[in-house]
């Protein structure tokens, strides 16, 4: 037996693997595992490997297909970008990476002493789909500071961090936890409606996937506002974001919890926090939960007349909403407009510029009295119906839209799973549908929600027919919309690849009062 610390045969190993690398084109990768493995041989120092893990990981990035991200270790981020990207193809757009994975030159932390840093934190509003790095606004922003401050010229610095998909607790996760490094002298928060997202994890060599980092315990179970037309494949997005029951309730609590933590983290270091609401025409519900515990100057919106004009839009034929150049360019202006009014950078004097008063009035004042209007958000409830049942046998683009995540196509639900129904008078939930014929499944048990209760549970046993009903407390059947939701503590896969996570099958979920009552 050879000692502990023994490596018989390291060289011929490393021989063998750097031989079957080389045929991948991995010879840097190669190096260091034969330099690793050269025990008291004068190996690589600590400075050595990590500039050569580092040149190895940027070179497999851009030979990857496709794939642009990484994993992050903190679940609440997800995400960052494969660091040191360099003309990656993505879509129509070439992008590059700092050593951070942001889409952004190189800063340095924690912030040099006279530097005045405004970050742009958002999702890919701020990373700029679909545009040129130099055509996104915090760049043009930069550039307006500039040239209208130049003896702040050299100090003044504009940093992106933002990343498609990213939701709010994402965004302010990653920025809170580095909050003395880059110490912030203005934020500048987009957020936009799909931030109640479940934020999409890491699977392969940079592509995404379908689980959520934040609920792993979920596995496939993720929710998100386009589920029903990403996989249920109906036209209608659900109404994740509107506030009408209990799954949008609490996300909304908790991102406006999560955006308070940071406002005043920021404003305690001494910088300056703008929210700025990009919910088109659910700026009233922006309003009502995000601005209404931040003062009126750390408060902005983005006007639905805006935000609905093909004119800023990449396509205009609205397969792609993001902003264009002019877009980006009208609000770094409208940026422009509030930072001045509003003395959000401290030490700078900005002079008025009378050509951002249009941007001003026409994105954010208009945004601003759009936010104050609640007959909005009546005339979405009267647009995006919600029936007191959903048959997934016989699913169409109303029921579909009810369904926030978690349920297939065939009714088959993962380890969790959350729908909307019609409340008022309804005092039961039936519930129809059938075990997996999965023995190994036996003995699971499904806990069954209705807004924040729990009224019930079953136990899986294979194959049986499903068909239960559970009493709805008083008070939260006679509330106008009803959440549903499914907690399994075990599941099987299923699919070709055995990727999809099923814990039953569902044929209807219906609330409603009783015959005898």
């Amino acid at each position: 037996m050879s000692p502990p610390n023994a490596q018989p045969n390291a060289l011929p190993l490393a021989n063998k693997l750097a031989a079957a690398l080389a045929s991948l084109s991995l010879a840097l990768l190669a190096v260091i595992i034969i330099r690793e493995l050269q025990v008291g041989s004068g190996g690589l120092s600590q400075h050595e490997r990590r500039e050569l893990k580092s040149e190895f990981l940027s070179d497999l990035a851009n030979r990857s297909e496709g794939g642009i991200w990484d994993s992050h270790p903190d679940p609440a981020v997800g995400r960052v970008m494969q660091a040191g990207l360099r003309g990656k193809p993505l879509k129509d757009q070439f992008i590059d990476s700092n050593a951070f994975g942001m889409r952004d030159k190189g800063y340095i932390l924690p912030k040099p002493e006279r530097k005045i840093r405004i970050v742009c934190l958002g999702d890919s509003f701020v990373f700029g789909e679909r545009v040129k790095a130099e055509e996104r606004f915090g760049v043009k922003l930069e550039a307006y500071l500039a040239e209208r401050a130049p003896e702040f010229a050299n100090r003044l610095e504009v940093l992106h961090i933002g990343l498609g998909s990213w939701d709010i607790l994402s965004e302010t996760a990653y920025l809170r936890r580095q909050l003395s490094l880059l110490q912030p002298d203005l934020v500048i928060h987009l957020i936009v409606v799909n931030d109640l997202n479940d934020n999409d994890g890491i699977r392969g060599v940079g592509a995404k996937g379908n689980y959520s980092p934040r609920h792993r315990e979920r596995a496939d179970g993720r929710i998100y506002l386009s589920h029903p037309t990403q996989q249920l494949g109906f036209a209608r997005a659900n109404s994740l974001m509107d506030g009408r029951d209990h799954e949008s309730r609490s996300r909304l609590e908790i991102t406006s919890e999560a955006i308070l933590k940071l406002a005043a983290l920021v404003e305690n270091a001494g910088g300056r926090y703008l929210l700025v609401n990009h919910w088109g025409n659910l700026n009233y519900v922006a309003r009502q939960t995000y601005s209404a515990r931040l003062r009126p100057e750390q408060v902005a919106y983005v006007a639905q007349s805006f935000a609905s004009d093909a004119r800023f839009w990449s396509e205009p034929d609205g397969s792609d909403t993001h902003w264009n150049a002019e877009g980006h360019t009208r609000i770094a202006r409208m940026l422009y407009a509030l930072i001045q009014e509003r003395g959000l950078l401290k030490e700078v004097e900005l002079p008025d510029w009378e050509l951002t008063h249009r941007d001003r009035d026409e994105i954010h004042l208009a945004g601003a009295t759009e936010a104050e209007d609640s007959l909005s958000l009546d005339d979405w409830f009267r647009t995006h119906a919600v029936l007191n049942a959903i048959s997934f046998e016989d699913l169409n683009d109303v029921t579909a839209a009810q369904v926030y995540g978690g349920i297939d196509n065939e009714g088959f639900v993962g380890p969790y799973a959350s729908v909307i129904l019609l409340g008022i008078n309804k005092d039961s939930l039936l519930i129809l549908g059938r075990c997996l014929d999965r023995p190994e499944l036996d003995g699971a048990t499904v806990r069954v929600f209705v807004e924040e209760v729990e009224v019930g549970s079953f136990v899986s046993e294979a194959g049986k027919e499903i068909k239960l009903d559970f009493d709805i407390p008083v008070e939260i059947g006679n509330r106008p919309h009803i959440n549903v939701h499914f907690e399994a503590d075990d599941f099987v896969y299923m699919g070709d690849r055995l990727r999809h996570c099923v814990a039953f099958q569902l044929s209807g979920v219906r609330v409603r009062q009783r015959p005898d009552r």
